[in-house]
């Protein structure tokens, strides 16, 4: 979930005629399932493998399971279960300063961009591309 407040102070029409007030955007996935937890070894091993290849990229620096020895990797896999999720629904809901004229979504984009605060600036970015996509 992403989420910040939104300051009126970034709406350009707050200076024409004073109606705005602070407001809340966020993103929000909710996935409901079957949960099952996996003591497979090999199973968890493959998974690591993967997120890890996934996560890391394939950069020079790029770190991957045989970069440990066998027997810590064998050790440390002691300590992690598995877990599967059987999907049986998605829901999102967004509010992303789609309500706003195209004036303030702007303002709003451009300050969450240059903000130090990673909420803020995924949020901008989101709005972004939902802005832009339509």
């Amino acid at each position: 979930m992403a989420q910040t407040v939104i300051s009126p102070s970034l709406y350009p029409t707050k200076q024409k005629h004073g109606r705005a007030v602070p407001t809340w955007n966020y993103v929000s996935v909710h996935i409901r399932g079957n949960m099952h937890f996996v003591h497979d070894p090999a199973w968890t091993h493959e998974t690591l493998e993967k997120l890890t290849a996934q996560q890391e990229g394939s950069g020079e620096e790029a770190w991957s399971i045989s970069d440990a020895p066998e027997d810590y990797i064998q050790k440390m896999l002691t300590a992690v279960v598995g877990l599967e999720i059987e999907v049986i629904s998605i829901e999102g809901q967004w509010k992303l300063i789609q309500n706003q004229p195209a004036r303030n979504r702007d303002a709003v984009i451009g300050a969450l961009g240059k903000s130090d605060d990673t909420n803020k600036t995924k949020i901008g970015e989101l709005a972004s591309s939902c802005m832009t996509e339509g």
